[in-house]
């Protein structure tokens, strides 16, 4: 949560999450944030805010406390296809990034396709070079930010084969 504060710094903050109160103390900058990480959605109640000079939010009279509620949202899931999974050398592999959103559409794709070559679209392609077998890894990232998991794949490389004619 970030909180924009005025008044003479250092400030003390008073609040609740709904489980208990807590207490944070010497905020010497404004803004300010702290992390918070619930597991399930959340409802944090700023109690009161007081500055060096004592002076307090909500001073007096009826409090009209700040209320922040912080949504917890499942974690995307992550998956692709890649077609064909196995190619001779020089062969190119079509990769289709897939998932589910969980609250919002892709709007970035990471992936690692090996061999230090990185994409950024969400249905990419790769011709390889070398032979082997190669981990594809995969995520993305959601309308609200959110990262999927990593989802990896192995492809196979085949060698060419080679002809040697003795003399």
């Amino acid at each position: 949560l970030t909180l924009q504060l005025t008044g003479s710094p250092p400030w003390s903050l008073l609040y609740s999450d709904g489980t208990g109160t807590d207490t944070l103390t010497h905020i010497t900058a404004s803004p300010y944030t702290f992390p918070v990480t619930p597991g399930v959605t959340t409802r944090y109640v700023i109690k009161n805010v007081t500055d060096t000079n004592a002076c307090m939010m909500n001073k007096g009279g009826n409090p009209a406390d700040a209320v922040v509620t912080v949504a917890v949202r499942p974690q995307p899931t992550a998956g692709f296809t890649a077609t064909p999974d196995t190619v001779c050398q020089d062969g190119a592999i079509a990769f289709k990034g897939l998932g589910n959103g969980s609250g919002g559409a892709a709007v970035k794709w990471v992936w690692d396709l090996a061999n230090g070559t990185v994409a950024a679209e969400r249905n990419p392609w790769k011709q390889f070079k070398d032979s082997g077998r190669f981990a594809i890894r995969y995520y993305f990232f959601n309308a609200q930010g959110c990262s999927s998991d990593t989802v990896s794949k192995d492809v196979m490389v085949f060698p060419n084969p080679h002809l040697v004619l003795d003399p």
